[in-house]
C-alpha cells in the first residue's frame, strides 16, 4: 500500500508548476494539470476530514476548468493488477461535479480510465471515503526513450463550489475486490469510438455528451444542435448542415479545431465513408459486411493495397438518436489518411498481399470496441 498523504504539504508555489514531462518512476508528487481559471487549490495541513489535505474551490461565478490535481507514476509496476485509490472526500455546494480519477495511458492513448462517472459528489458531501478500482491492462509496452506508459490518479472539481480531498490510499487488492466503473452500453462505433444517444468514448473516456436543451459538450466546447444545423460555439465557432436519409448521413460547412476553421465534410453510406477537413481527406469505399458491422478501406489505384481501414457498427444510418453523436466520433477517428493505425491493419505495415482479396479469418474490429455492440 502507498501512503500518498505524504507529499500533500507542497506549498501553493510548487503545486502550480506542472512538471515539464514525466519519466516512468519519477515519483513528481501532486501537481495541478492543465490551466485551469477561476480556482484557487490550496493545501491544508488539517482538512475537515481531520487529515492532511487539499483544498479545491472556485473563485470566480463562471470558472474555466475543470482544476485538476493529479500524480503520474510508471505504470509498468502495476501491470495485470488490480488497483484501489482512496480519499475522503469533503463537498461544499458543488454545482456540477466532483470526484477521483485513475488512469493508464501509453503515449497519448487512454487504455484504461475510471473518472467516477455515474458516482460523482455533488452539492454537499460530509467526509466520505470515495474509491476507485481499476484493473492496469496486462503486456504493457516497455519504456522507450526514457519514458513508457504512465498510471495518474487524482481528483477534480468541475463547476463551482469547494471540495478537500485527503487521507489518500492508492494499493494492489485482489480480484476479489469488486471494479468500482459501471460501464454504459453502447449502440454503435466508429473504428475504436463508441456512442450510443448520450455520449461517445474512446477507450474509456468521455470525448462528448449530450447536455440539456439539445447542446453537446464536446471536450470543454458547447455545440449546440437545432433541427439540422449545429453550431459550435467559443473561439473560432463553425456551422454544419446534417441532411440525412436511411440511405446517407451527411454533415457539411465549417468547423474549428484548436481555433482554426475549415471547410468539413463527412459522408456515411452504405457504401462510402468520407471524412473531410481542409485538405486532409479519408475517402474510404465499403468492403466487407459483418454480423454488426461495414469495414470501410481504401486502396491504391495500381496495386489495390489497403492503405487506410475503419468499422463503422451499429443502425447510425437508420436511428436518428446516434446521427450527431457519430458526428463526434469522426472527430476522435480524425481526418488525416495517415493516422491509420497500421498495427490493426491486416496487411501489417504495406507488406501483406498486394490485392485485398479477402481478410484472413482472424481479422475483427477492435476487441472493446464495435465487435463487443450488438446491431
Amino acid at each position: 500500500m502507498i501512503a500518498l498523504t505524504a507529499v500533500l504539504m507542497f506549498t501553493s508555489a510548487q503545486l502550480a508548476s506542472p512538471p515539464s514531462g514525466v519519466a516512468p518512476g519519477a515519483g513528481l508528487g501532486w501537481y495541478v494539470s492543465g490551466n485551469p481559471k477561476g480556482y484557487e487549490v490550496t493545501p491544508l495541513s488539517t482538512g475537515a476530514c481531520g487529515t492532511p489535505a487539499f483544498l479545491v474551490r472556485s473563485q470566480d461565478e463562471h470558472p474555466v476548468g475543470p482544476a485538476v490535481v493529479m500524480q503520474t507514476f510508471d505504470a509498468l509496476k502495476y501491470q495485470g493488477t488490480r488497483v484501489r485509490f482512496t480519499m475522503r472526500a469533503d463537498a461544499r455546494q458543488v454545482t456540477d461535479r466532483a470526484g477521483l480519477f485513475v488512469r493508464v495511458n501509453d503515449g497519448a492513448r487512454v487504455v484504461a480510465l475510471d473518472d467516477m462517472r455515474g458516482r460523482w459528489l455533488r452539492g454537499d458531501v460530509s467526509c466520505r471515503t470515495v474509491a476507485i478500482v481499476l484493473d492496469v491492462p496486462k503486456n504493457l509496452p516497455a519504456a522507450r526513450d526514457g519514458r513508457g506508459p504512465l498510471l495518474s490518479v487524482g481528483f477534480a472539481l468541475y463547476g463551482n463550489g469547494a471540495v478537500e480531498f485527503g487521507d489518500s490510499q492508492f494499493e494492489k487488492v485482489g480480484t476479489d475486490v469488486a471494479l468500482t466503473k459501471r460501464d454504459l452500453p453502447f449502440d454503435a462505433g466508429l473504428g475504436e469510438v463508441v456512442l450510443n444517444a448520450d455520449e461517445v468514448r474512446l477507450a474509456g473516456a468521455t470525448l462528448a455528451e449530450r447536455q440539456a436543451d439539445g447542446v453537446w459538450l464536446d471536450g470543454r466546447r458547447a455545440v449546440s444542435v437545432q433541427g439540422d444545423s449545429i453550431t459550435q460555439e467559443g473561439k473560432g465557432g463553425g456551422t454544419l448542415k446534417l441532411t440525412a436519409t436511411r440511405e446517407r448521413l451527411a454533415f457539411e460547412g465549417t468547423w474549428s479545431f484548436m481555433e482554426v476553421k475549415k471547410p468539413m465534410l463527412v459522408v456515411l453510406t452504405n457504401d462510402e465513408l468520407t471524412l473531410k477537413w481542409g485538405d486532409q481527406t479519408r475517402a474510404l469505399a465499403a468492403y466487407e459486411d459483418t454480423e454488426t458491422c461495414t469495414i470501410y478501406v481504401a486502396t491504391t489505384s495500381l496495386t489495390g493495397r489497403v492503405t487506410d481501414r475503419v468499422s463503422v457498427c451499429g443502425e447510425v444510418l437508420r436511428d436518428a438518436s446516434l446521427r450527431v453523436p457519430f458526428l463526434f466520433a469522426a472527430f476522435a477517428e480524425g481526418f488525416d489518411p495517415r493516422r491509420g493505425d497500421p498495427v490493426n491493419d491486416w496487411h501489417s505495415r504495406g507488406m501483406g498481399p498486394s490485392k485485398p482479396t479477402k481478410p484472413p479469418t482472424t481479422f475483427k474490429p477492435p476487441a472493446n470496441g464495435p465487435a463487443s455492440l450488438k446491431p
